[in-house]
């Protein structure tokens, strides 16, 4: 037999042979690291989407509050602000954040968990909560909030005050200052902010 032959012949025979389980499970794993990477930015995309969404929920309730009530001086006294027909009707929640059919609101992180609004008059500050936050939300909510007009913050339970309500200067939370108090486990934790209307 010819070299050209026995060359061809041993072609033959790979081409038959397949691939082994090694080279499988090489392209395998190289897929799944392609495939992770994927998922983790797409996921990584998606938790920022959420999190500028509910700045923008926030900011969206303020102003709301702002042009509709702000020059008429409600006591409410730090009490729940009642969602009704008329809230609706003026716009005052963005339409994403109802819940059809109910006057409750919802947040992006948990449909189900409940945003909070009230006042506190004597301080002329609307208040926003969202409850039910994991962990990681809770940290980028509080990181991304606008500080421009926001005189109070509560995270998880503690809260910091800002001037114009006390005397300044008080430094607004630090990052890993913001980590450390979004340590409730599950959902269990909450973001509160109050602004100056």
């Amino acid at each position: 037999m010819s070299k050209a032959q026995l060359f061809h012949a041993n072609a033959q025979r790979h081409a038959l042979r397949g691939f082994t389980l090694t080279e499988m499970a090489i392209v395998l794993g190289i897929i799944g690291i392609i495939l992770g990477a994927i998922w983790a930015a797409a996921a990584q995309v998606y938790e920022n989407n959420r999190t500028k969404m509910a700045v923008s929920e926030i900011l969206t309730i303020v102003n709301n509050w702002r042009s509709v009530y702000a020059n008429q001086r409600m006591d409410t006294g730090g009490a729940w602000l009642v969602m009704n027909t008329a809230s609706i009707q003026n716009k005052f929640v963005p339409d994403e954040m109802l819940i059809p059919g109910t006057f409750n609101l919802s947040n992006p992180w948990n449909p189900y968990a409940s945003v909070n609004i009230y006042t506190y008059d004597a301080w002329n500050v609307i208040r926003v909560d969202y409850n039910g936050l994991s962990q990681s939300a809770c940290v980028r909510l509080a990181s991304a909030i606008s500080t421009n007009n926001l005189v109070w913050e509560d995270i998880s339970g503690t809260s910091v005050v800002f001037p114009p309500l006390v005397p300044g200067p008080v430094p607004y939370y630090t990052v890993p200052q913001i980590s450390a108090l979004c340590n409730k486990a599950g959902t269990g934790n909450d973001v509160g902010v109050a602004y100056s209307i």
